[in-house]
Formats: C-alpha cells, sequence, structure tokens
C-alpha cells in the first residue's frame, strides 16, 4: 500500500465517520426525515478511496482549466469580503472604513432630490464628480460621523468581474447597499448602486489583490426623516418541540370571532391572543398537543361551520375539531394515512375543487439536497423529489388519494415549498399553483370537477426558477389576479455569466443557468388570459436568497406592495459556499443516492460552512414600495423593517383593527446560536389612505371563506384579492380582505364570488371600516 493510498484512506475514513455520525450538511433547512435516520457509511474499500480520489482530481483540474478565470475574480473579492466580515466584527465601523485602502474613489454628483411618498427623498447621479484621494475619503468620513450617521449594515455582492489581454484582473462590479441611521435626526439613509472597481496591475501572482480606484457615480441615495412607519412590538425567541426543527407554520386566523386574528405557530402547539394594546399572550393550541408535524391548515373540513386544525405528520393527516369558541379540545384524529410515510410535507393547501361543498387539499413535499449524494437533477427541473398528493374530501373531513385520476402525477415529484389551490383565469374554479425549488412554477387549470390539465406553458412564458414562495395580488390594479414568485438570484452565477464560462459537456447549461437564476417574476395576468413579465418585475426581481413573501397595501394608496424575507444561514463570516455549488455540486451528483458523492460533499462542507463559511448569509429582509404600478422601490430599512436575519415566514395582516397592515415575520438562524424567532412589526404610517376591509368567517353548507373572490369598484379603477391557503412560505393569512382606496372617499361596488357560483353584491358600502361578510343562500344576491 503506498504512502499516499493510506494518506488518502485515513482522510477519506476521517470523512466517512463525520457523515455517518453528524449527516450531511444540506444545503436547505435538514428535513425531519434526513435528521431522524442514519447514514451508513459502510466498510471504506480501496475502490471507494480510487472513486473519492478521481472525483476530488477532476474537480480540481476543473478549477485549473475551467474555472481559472472565476477562481481569479474570488482572490480579488476576498478584499471586500475581508472590509465586509471587519466591519460587522467592530464596533466603531467609521474606524474599519478610514483604515479601508481605496486608492482613489469616484464620487457622483447630485441634482435637488426627487420627492416620493411619506416623506422618502431620492438624490440619482446626473453625473461624475471630481476623484477623491484617500485623505479626502477619510475627511468624508469624518465629516458624516460628527454629524451623527451611523452604519447599520452594508453588502458587498460581486456580480462581475473581468480580465485583462494578459489574463490579470482589471475591473470588477459590486452590488452595493449601505443603511445608515442617524438619531439625533431621527433620519435614515440608504446608498445602494454598483461599483465599479479598477484592480491595480501586480507585480507576482503571490502578490494579493488591491485596488486602484472605485467608481461609485452610480450609487444613488434614499432618506427620511421621522419616525419609521413601523415599530416592533414583539421579538420573542421561540424553542421547536424535541426531535423536532419547526416551530411555524405560522398562521393567521381569528378563532374566536372578535374580528381579529389570532397568531397561531402550528409546529409548537401555541397561539397568541392580543391582551390589550401591543400585547399578546402565548397559549397552546390544541389541548392534547398534535406531536411532530410538518405543516397545518386551519378551515372548516368536516362542514359543521367552524374552523378545524388539519396537520400533516409522518403517518398522513390528523385533524382537530374546532369548537364554536375557537378552541381545540379533543384529540387528534386520523383522516388520511400513507404508506410510505411523509418524508418533509411543506405545502399544504386547501380548497374545494370538485364543486361538492367540502374542502378538498393538496399536499406538496421537499427534500433536501446534498442528503446522502443525492442532488436535484436536472437542478432547473428537477422532479425527483418526495411525491405530491391531491386529496378529496368525503364531506366530513376524511380524505383519499386522488392525484393520478386529477391528472397530476406526471410532476408530482417536484421539490416543493408553497402551493395554492387559486381562481387563475377568473372562471369561477379553482386551479392548482405550484412553486418548487429546482424548477420554478407550475399552474393548472381545472375543468370544474376536479380534473387539471398542465397548462405552464400556456400561461407563462418562462417558469424557471429556484422557487421558494409566491404571493397573489392585483398589483397594477387592473382587476386582474397577478403572480409574484419568488426565486433567487447569484452573484456567482452572474459573474459565470460575464466571462463566459460554462461546465463542460452540458451545453444547456448555456441558456438555463441565467433563466434559473433570474430571481423573483412578476407575472402580471393578461387580459386575453395567461400571464405575463413585464418591466414592473425588473425593481423587484433581485432580492436575494428569498423565502416567505407577503403582498399587503401597508401606505393605503390602492397598489399592493411586497414584503420579501432573505437569507439561507449566515455563519461567522460572509465568505459564501455559493460558489461551489455552481462550479461542482450542481454537476457531479444526479437524483439517486451515492456514497463517494456524499463523502465529497461533506469533506467540502467541513472546510468550509464547517469553519464559518456563510450559504446565502448577510441578507436583510425587503419591503417593496408599490409605485402606482409604475415601479418598486425598496423601503425596508427606511420604514423600519429591513431585518438582518435569517428570516422565513412572512404574513400580514390588520392586527389592531385600525385600518393599518400589520406584519409578522419568523427568523430560522444558525449563528451566533441557532434560534428561532416570531416579530411583529406594528404599522404606524401617519397620513396612510382611505381603506375599506371584508372579513368572512366559516358558515358549514358548502359555504368557506377559502377561495372566495373580491372585486372592488371606486374612481380609483377596479381592483381583486382573493382568499387563499398555502401563500408565502409555511404561512397561512387570514380570512380577511383588505384594500387601500387612497384618496376615494367612496366605493362604487363590492362583488364576493365563492368557488362554483355564489355571488354577493354590495352598493357603495361604507369606507374606513370592516364590513362583516355571510354567504348567501341563494347563487346571486344583491344589497
Amino acid at each position: 500500500m503506498s504512502r499516499l493510498f493510506r494518506k488518502v484512506l485515513v482522510v477519506l475514513f476521517v470523512v466517512l465517520l463525520f457523515w455517518a455520525a453528524a449527516l450531511v450538511i444540506a444545503r436547505r433547512r435538514t428535513a425531519p426525515s434526513a435528521a431522524n435516520s442514519a447514514n451508513s457509511a459502510g466498510p471504506v474499500s480501496p475502490e471507494l478511496v480510487n472513486q473519492f480520489t478521481a472525483l476530488e482530481a477532476k474537480e480540481n483540474e476543473l478549477n485549473r482549466a475551467v474555472w481559472a478565470k472565476e477562481t481569479l475574480g474570488e482572490e480579488c473579492g476576498r478584499v471586500f469580503e475581508s472590509l465586509w466580515d471587519s466591519l460587522n466584527a467592530a464596533t466603531n465601523k467609521f474606524s474599519v472604513l478610514k483604515s479601508f485602502q481605496l486608492g482613489e474613489l469616484v464620487p457622483g454628483l447630485f441634482g435637488p432630490p426627487q420627492k416620493l411618498a411619506h416623506g422618502i427623498e431620492l438624490r440619482e447621479p446626473t453625473g461624475v464628480g471630481p476623484p477623491w484621494s484617500e485623505p479626502q475619503w477619510r475627511q468624508f468620513l469624518e465629516h458624516s460621523q460628527r454629524a451623527g450617521w451611523e452604519l447599520a449594515h452594508i453588502e458587498f455582492r460581486h456580480n462581475r468581474f473581468d480580465t485583462d489581454e494578459a489574463g490579470k484582473p482589471q475591473q470588477s462590479y459590486f452590488y452595493f447597499s449601505a443603511r445608515l441611521t442617524n438619531v439625533a435626526r431621527a433620519e435614515r439613509a440608504v446608498l445602494e448602486g454598483d461599483l465599479i472597481v479598477a484592480w491595480a496591475p501586480k507585480q507576482s501572482d503571490e502578490e494579493p489583490a488591491a485596488i486602484k480606484r472605485i467608481d461609485a457615480s452610480h450609487v444613488t441615495v434614499r432618506t427620511r426623516r421621522g419616525e419609521p412607519a413601523f415599530r416592533q412590538i414583539l421579538a420573542e425567541q421561540i424553542a421547536p418541540p424535541a426531535k423536532s426543527y419547526f416551530i411555524d407554520p405560522l398562521i393567521l386566523y381569528d378563532l374566536d370571532g372578535d374580528g381579529l386574528s389570532e397568531i397561531i405557530l402550528a409546529a409548537k402547539n401555541l397561539v397568541y391572543h392580543r391582551r390589550g394594546e401591543d400585547r399578546y399572550e402565548p397559549q397552546s393550541l390544541c389541548k392534547y398537543p398534535p406531536g411532530l408535524i410538518f405543516t397545518g391548515v386551519v378551515a372548516d373540513f368536516d362542514g359543521d361551520g367552524v374552523a378545524d386544525f388539519l396537520c400533516a405528520t409522518f403517518d398522513g393527516l390528523v385533524l382537530f375539531k374546532g369548537s364554536s369558541e375557537g378552541t381545540f379540545d379533543e384529540p387528534g384524529r386520523p383522516v388520511w394515512s400513507v404508506n410510505p410515510h411523509l418524508k418533509y410535507a411543506q405545502a399544504l393547501t386547501c380548497g374545494d375543487i370538485d364543486g361538492d361543498g367540502d374542502l378538498d387539499v393538496f399536499i406538496g413535499q421537499y427534500k433536501v439536497p446534498y442528503t446522502r449524494g443525492q442532488m436535484p437533477t436536472p437542478y432547473y427541473d428537477a422532479n425527483d423529489g418526495n411525491p405530491a398528493y391531491l386529496l378529496l374530501n368525503d364531506g366530513h373531513g376524511n380524505f383519499t388519494d386522488a392525484t393520478a385520476a386529477a391528472g397530476l402525477e406526471k410532476k408530482r415529484w417536484r421539490r416543493t415549498y408553497s402551493a395554492s389551490l387559486v381562481d387563475l383565469n377568473d372562471d369561477g374554479i379553482l386551479d392548482l399553483l405550484v412553486v418548487s425549488d429546482f424548477a420554478g412554477v407550475d399552474l393548472y387549470r381545472n375543468d370544474s370537477r376536479g380534473h387539471f390539465t398542465d397548462v405552464t406553458r400556456e400561461w407563462v412564458a418562462e417558469p424557471h426558477a429556484f422557487g421558494m414562495a409566491h404571493a397573489l395580488a392585483d398589483f397594477n390594479a387592473d382587476g386582474r389576479l397577478d403572480i409574484l414568485m419568488i426565486g433567487m438570484n447569484s452573484p456567482v452565477a452572474d459573474r459565470l455569466e460575464h466571462l463566459g464560462l460554462w461546465r463542460p459537456g452540458i451545453p444547456e447549461d448555456q441558456t438555463k443557468r441565467s433563466r434559473v437564476t433570474f430571481g423573483n417574476r412578476l407575472c402580471l395576468a393578461r387580459p386575453a388570459g395567461g400571464f405575463e413579465q413585464t418591466t414592473l418585475n425588473d425593481s423587484i426581481a433581485r432580492s436575494g436568497w428569498s423565502w416567505g413573501c407577503s403582498a399587503f397595501d401597508f401606505d393605503n394608496d390602492g397598489f399592493p406592495d411586497a414584503y420579501i424575507a432573505n437569507g439561507h444561514e449566515t455563519k461567522q463570516s460572509v465568505r459564501d459556499y455559493e460558489t461551489e455549488f455552481w462550479l461542482h455540486d450542481a454537476y457531479v451528483g444526479s437524483s439517486k443516492e451515492d456514497r463517494v458523492l456524499a463523502a465529497y460533499f461533506s469533506a467540502k462542507m467541513s472546510r468550509t460552512r464547517g469553519r464559518g463559511y456563510s450559504f446565502g448569509g448577510y441578507e436583510n429582509n425587503r419591503l417593496y414600495l408599490n409605485q402606482q404600478g409604475a415601479s418598486f422601490l425598496d423601503v425596508g430599512h427606511l420604514m423600519g423593517v429591513a431585518l438582518e436575519a435569517d428570516s422565513r415566514g412572512v404574513v400580514t395582516d390588520d392586527l389592531d383593527g385600525d385600518g393599518r397592515i400589520d406584519l409578522l415575520v419568523t427568523t430560522f438562524e444558525a449563528w451566533p446560536e441557532a434560534k428561532q424567532t416570531l416579530h411583529i412589526f406594528k404599522n404606524t404610517l401617519e397620513h396612510p389612505g382611505n381603506w375599506i376591509g371584508f372579513r368572512l368567517r366559516e358558515e358549514g353548507n358548502g359555504v368557506s371563506p377559502v377561495g372566495a373572490r373580491v372585486t372592488l369598484r371606486y374612481s380609483g379603477g377596479t381592483t381583486v384579492r382573493q382568499i387563499v391557503t398555502g401563500d408565502s412560505y409555511r404561512s397561512q393569512h387570514a380570512d380577511t380582505v383588505h384594500f387601500g382606496l387612497g384618496k376615494a372617499e367612496r366605493v362604487d361596488q363590492v362583488e364576493i364570488r365563492w368557488p362554483h357560483g355564489r355571488t354577493l353584491t354590495l352598493r357603495e358600502a361604507a369606507v374606513n371600516r370592516y364590513h362583516n361578510i355571510r354567504g348567501p343562500v341563494e347563487k346571486v344576491i344583491q344589497r
């Protein structure tokens, strides 16, 4: 046995022991099924050693032969990673910036600011100013610090890299964002835009990269004075139950009928009741705890007019019958069993798909990449996960599997994060929308009898994305329901696209990589049917590594805004693992489990993420202000909700009934301590627009709020909302519909249409109040 073989054998044996004991570190949140199963390493054979050695040698050779320019770009990017890490660790951030060697800085010239809504001022560069030397840069920082400015958050995302004719570093583009506060002036500011960095010539390859010039003339400035529009009234750390990874789903539901939503963290078996102004008190949701659950939904499943709690467990579905007091006092009863067991039920949505008056269910499952060496294949259209199920209700809350008969067999193996039964073509019938990681969006048209036809390519031109969540709203206020699919953009993929680098032997990579990393896709409904991406998408597409989302009109101007949660795994350093995914991981694996690949992934994880690398880390949440349907503007920091913590679930609702929509967010954090939290932000915006709201409740006899569509006609035009489940990420919104009206003081007509035909029309409903709605006994009623 050679010395090299013995050395590799020892390394591989240690790796496999680590793998067997600690599980393969997953790209996403680890699934409970993975956490409860053992990876059997087995004996370390010479054949396994040879395969492991050959794989690492092959990938290392690709680094040299194919990815050399990308590797050089990464080395240059280390300059800003080191700065970013130092800033994150420092208490005096301006001192760190003063010591940073930037060569010279080219600032922009600014004219008068644009006056936007809510006191926001936008300054866009009109030209290039004279360059600053490093002493001038330090003087600027000292002046800013004396003026009371503090740096709250900063980002550098390396999106583009160029070399000169000799292959030496020439320039880079960095997406840059700095969020600042000035307590004395009650002012907040955001600097955002591209930094164009010119690299200084290197005397030798061993010499570290140095900056020659930074062109900051493309950076815009947004400012706002006054108190932020949102005030945090709760930030509570909540430990998941024993042997569980979850505290969510995060559910809003008016259980006690007082018109205000309770807040449910279902996996933790908690419900928060409002106890006076801005105070919430937790208590048990179910008298008999449901135990370990994946996800859940609250609605009337047995037709008695009272909301029940339906949850997914390993064995199937369990129903906790609700009472008229809004409690769940009876033990749960199994209502659907499945074998093999559910592995990672993630999306749960309900609705009456066949017109028989009861709520049917769709369950989508996720499958964690990397586990036991398997990877989603292909990464842009993976259909190799755990199966989805369409379940029919017998009217008493018992379910049977109808997936194949409903036409949903072909793509049921997606790695799904969210799904909704929703009327997508305004025919009064609930269709199906499914959003999946490593695929994007799938759309299915319902024939009214519960049979679905895949119309994805008919209704959207480009479905591909790393699909994470979705929101449904009339974003351009034209009376049609639009889709916001949450995806992910990738700085690494951007660099590779610009450099023209692709994995050899995979020609489809040249078209698919840029599509799947496009980011969020806002698909506006067309008058003739289907959806299209317009220029409105451009300003909301690139929000980061995104998760839950909610569409809500926080300023009541008549145009829904959007809040998006961000951040996967923040660790000690901003240095990110993502490069490994795009150079190697996305291509070396397949849908099948593989011991060699599991060892390969585990070895890489231990020397990267195991040593403090982040993976989609140091993001902040974003609140996108809808500017009258023309564009979106991120005002999260200016409004006080740019939470910099790895976040997941998002829901919005008027928790105190004052007509202003509040915001709730959950986090899933790994460092400096592993924790999950619930945050509630109260909307305190001064001088919002007029509004009107409608509260619907379960009534039995085939009348459920789920699927109800509300169309509003007023002087501002026509707009629409629909009550759905399964949107956002592991969340459920309340059975309440809220419309901002801007300056309009009256509403001409409101039409409320339940699935399969029942309609209620209201004339000149009063504004600035909520209306309690009961479904009509007859098909069509006017009041």
